[in-house]
């Protein structure tokens, strides 16, 4: 959490069962899949699943495009 406050790192919380977040580290944090819904929870898990993957490519091509913007 240091790391990504200091933006040298993407966490990238990832709800597969139900929880409660409440006061974790991470609750401010947009969690995965879409809308924070529990991977268990969705009717088509493979499509909970294949939402998580499309979010993390999004966040991977943003940080390849600020490291070729720093070159």
């Amino acid at each position: 959490m240091k790391l990504h406050a200091q933006g040298k790192a993407e966490v990238i919380p990832v709800v597969v069962r139900p929880c409660r977040v409440g006061k974790a580290p991470f609750a401010e944090l947009k969690r995965l899949p879409k809308d924070g819904k529990a991977v268990q929870k969705w009717k088509l898990q493979d499509s909970a699943w294949v939402n998580v993957m499309e979010e993390i490519e999004k966040v991977i091509e943003k940080i390849r495009k600020k490291r070729v913007r720093k070159i």
